[in-house]
């Protein structure tokens, strides 16, 4: 359970949050846009408030519970749990249109 409210930030220090909301989803991305812009094989994120989970202080404060966009994954990064998987985008939200969702 995510205790509300998160703070979080930028590597410089230069911009802060705080999340006032709990996401209605948060997972791993493994679109080529995510890893261009990160630099990584994968992302975690967080929808309705669309950010990087690593930016928050306490990352572990909201946990992913799936995996989207596997159908990029690097085929050297092998994921080792058993969150369910979407080839494509996940799992819609309740606030979310269909034609919307993260990368590609």
């Amino acid at each position: 359970m995510m205790i509300l409210p998160p703070d979080g930030g930028c590597l410089c220090g230069a911009i802060r949050y705080r999340v006032s909301t709990p996401p209605l989803q948060a997972g791993y991305c493994h679109c080529r846009l995510c890893q261009r812009s990160t630099g990584a094989p994968v992302l975690s994120w967080a929808s309705e408030i669309s950010i990087n989970l690593t930016t928050l202080d306490e990352p572990a404060a909201i946990v992913p519970d799936h995996h989207i966009w596997t159908s990029s994954r690097i085929g050297w990064f092998e994921v080792a749990d058993d969150l369910p998987r979407f080839a494509e985008r996940g799992p819609v939200s309740p606030n979310q249109p269909k034609e919307t969702g993260l990368g590609e």
